[in-house]
């Protein structure tokens, strides 16, 4: 944490985000953690690095050690001020450098919400040596990033044959 976290009002996520958009945006931050799955690796005995599968060992046991994994290989931001719906009256008006902090607050507490979910239904759950996903559920997870990827292709393209055209 920041030297400035603590300059952050006090605050529930329930102040920035309705019931639907909360929903809608835990379900990018599980997204974030499914990614971190997907893309860990670890060092075998040989000493290569090769994917994990579906594993993380270099976590920490406690789901705050996953949070913070996370937020640190595969955390692309998901949360800006300009997508934020409202603030409520005490977050508006702080100094810039607190809506920094702001930001990544709202990250770490919805990816934190998002991974106790998983480990609350079962999708995820530390076997006391790593981390663990359902493979089925990273199957699930790498099948809607291929649709994500072949529709923005498809787009670029119609968006270049446009341009010529």
């Amino acid at each position: 944490m920041s030297r400035h976290t603590n300059l952050l009002p006090q605050f529930q996520l329930q102040d920035i985000y309705g019931a639907r958009q909360l929903r809608d945006v835990v379900i990018t931050a599980r997204e974030r953690v499914f990614s971190a799955f997907d893309h860990a690796t670890e060092v075998g005995l040989d000493g290569q690095v090769r994917g994990a599968f579906d594993r993380i060992a270099s976590a920490g046991v406690r789901q705050s050690d996953l949070v913070r994994y996370v937020l640190r290989h595969r955390m692309q931001p998901f949360v800006s001020l300009t997508t934020l719906p409202s603030l409520p009256p005490q977050l508006i008006a702080l100094e810039k450098y607190v809506y920094r902090e702001l930001i990544a607050e709202l990250h770490r507490r919805l990816v934190e919400l998002a991974i106790n979910g998983l480990v609350d239904e079962r999708i995820i759950w530390h076997d006391g040596c790593a981390w663990n996903v359902l493979p089925d559920k990273l199957t699930e997870y790498r099948a809607r990033q291929q649709e994500v990827t072949k529709a923005i292709k498809e787009e670029r393209r119609r968006e270049h044959s446009e341009q010529k055209g």
